[in-house]
């Protein structure tokens, strides 16, 4: 286990599970983050930043991500939740990357 060392969209600090074997490395980990946040509005590419991995090179590799979204309109309960799998990389020793899954609007 080890704890990221900070994000670019707010998310506060992350908490990864790890799992090395060889030249592979599997990561778990839950945040929680809102779109209506500066950082997260301002960010293209959602960077965490983490203690050195070790890697030389990055590949692109499958993360999956889910978001879950309540909301009471009339006295009702609307449930929006979805996930999808996206694309993440390595950027460097210190960077993993996501991309930002929020619509921009004008």
């Amino acid at each position: 286990m080890f704890n990221s060392t900070g994000n670019n969209f707010g998310a506060g600090v992350i908490q990864f599970k790890d799992v090395r074997e060889g030249n592979y490395l599997i990561l778990n980990a839950k945040f929680t983050c809102s779109p209506q946040d500066a950082d997260y509005q301002a960010a293209d590419v959602l960077e965490i930043y983490v203690p050195n991995l070790p890697f030389d090179r990055s590949t692109e590799t499958a993360a999956v991500v889910r978001f879950l979204h309540r909301e009471t309109t009339s006295g009702r309960q609307y449930n929006y939740d979805a996930g999808t799998v996206v694309k993440t990389w390595i950027k460097d020793a210190n960077t993993i990357c996501l991309p930002c899954l929020m619509t921009r609007r004008s």
